[in-house]
C-alpha cells in the first residue's frame, strides 16, 4: 500500500508557492510518491509551449527521489484518456490524493466526473490568501486542508525576472535560453524602441549565422536585446547610477551614457554578469 500524490498545473514555470504546497502535502499524508502532472493547455490564457515547461520540471525533478513527472499531460479536450491514465497508476489498496489550491474549491463539483474521481481520491487542499473556507468544506471527511509558504506567490513575478520565487535549476534554465527576456525589456521601452530592439536582435542572429561567427546564440540574443534597455531611463535615475559606479564616465556624450546605465540594470536587474 502506498501514499500517493497528482499534483496538475500549467506550471508556467514552476513557482516557490508550488514547491512548498507539495512538501506539506507529503508531509501531511506520509507520502511515498508525488506526481506532477503538466497541462497541455490552459483555460486562463496562452501558455510558453509545452515542450519548454515540460522541459523545466524535468530539470527539477531529476535528482528527485519521490516527486516525479508524469510521462503523459493532462488534456482538458480528452479527459476520459487523463483519468483512464491516472487511474492506471493507483492500485487498489493505495491511499490517493490530489492536491490543489484552495480557489479551486470554488468550482470542484463542476469537474468532469467529480463523484467518480471523489470516490478515488481525497483532496489535500492547500490554503491561499484571500480564499475564506466555508464551513461544510472544513467539515469535508474527504477535504484535508494544509498550509504552506508562499501564499501569494505567482508565476508572473518570475516571468518579471524575480527569480528568487522559483528553484535554482529553473532559474538556470530560464537565463540559458532567454525565456522571458522579451516580455520583460518590454517593461522598460516604448513600443517603437521595443519593435526596434527585437529588429536589432533578429539582425544579430542572422550576421552570426551568416558570417559563421560562432558566438553562441543566447548571448548574441542577450546582448542585442538589452543594448538600448536603459535609453528611457530618467535623467535623475541615470545620473545616480554613473555617480556611484561609473564615476569615471560622468562626463561623456549623453548620447552613450545609457551604455553604461544599461550594464547596471543587466546585472542588478537580469542577473547578467558575461563580461562578452
Amino acid at each position: 500500500m502506498s501514499n500517493i500524490i497528482f499534483f496538475f498545473g500549467s506550471f508556467d514555470p514552476l513557482h516557490l508557492g508550488h514547491i512548498s504546497m507539495m512538501e506539506h502535502a507529503m508531509k501531511k499524508v506520509k507520502a511515498d510518491t508525488l506526481y506532477i502532472g503538466l497541462n497541455k493547455t490552459s483555460k486562463k490564457g496562452k501558455l510558453t509551449p509545452f515542450s519548454i515547461r515540460k522541459t523545466m520540471l524535468t530539470k527539477y525533478t531529476k535528482d528527485k527521489e519521490k516527486i516525479k513527472l508524469l510521462d503523459f499531460y493532462f488534456n482538458y479536450s480528452d479527459m476520459e484518456t487523463t483519468y483512464n491514465n491516472i487511474f492506471s497508476l493507483v492500485n487498489e489498496n493505495d491511499n490517493a490524493y490530489i492536491l490543489i489550491g484552495a480557489d479551486q474549491l470554488c468550482n470542484i463539483n463542476d469537474w468532469y466526473k467529480y463523484d467518480i474521481l471523489s470516490s478515488k481520491f481525497k483532496f489535500i487542499v492547500a490554503r491561499r490568501e484571500g480564499f475564506t473556507m466555508h464551513k461544510e468544506d472544513l467539515k469535508n471527511p474527504n477535504y484535508i486542508f494544509i498550509n504552506h509558504n508562499y501564499k501569494d506567490i505567482s508565476s508572473s513575478l518570475i516571468k518579471r525576472g524575480e527569480y528568487e520565487y522559483t528553484d535554482k535549476t529553473i532559474k538556470e534554465y530560464i537565463l540559458a535560453t532567454n525565456l522571458y527576456l522579451k516580455e520583460q525589456i518590454a517593461m522598460y521601452l516604448s513600443g517603437p524602441r521595443y519593435h526596434h530592439v527585437l529588429a536589432v536582435s533578429d539582425t544579430a542572429l542572422l550576421i552570426n549565422k551568416e558570417a559563421k561567427l560562432g558566438i553562441k546564440r543566447n548571448k548574441v540574443e542577450k546582448a542585442a536585446l538589452l543594448h538600448d534597455i536603459a535609453k528611457h531611463l530618467d535623467e535623475d535615475t541615470c545620473k545616480e547610477i554613473v555617480d556611484n559606479y561609473y564615476p569615471e564616465y560622468k562626463n561623456v556624450n549623453e548620447k552613450i551614457i545609457h551604455q553604461y546605465t544599461g550594464e547596471y540594470i543587466a546585472n542588478n536587474h537580469f542577473h547578467i554578469n558575461d563580461r562578452d
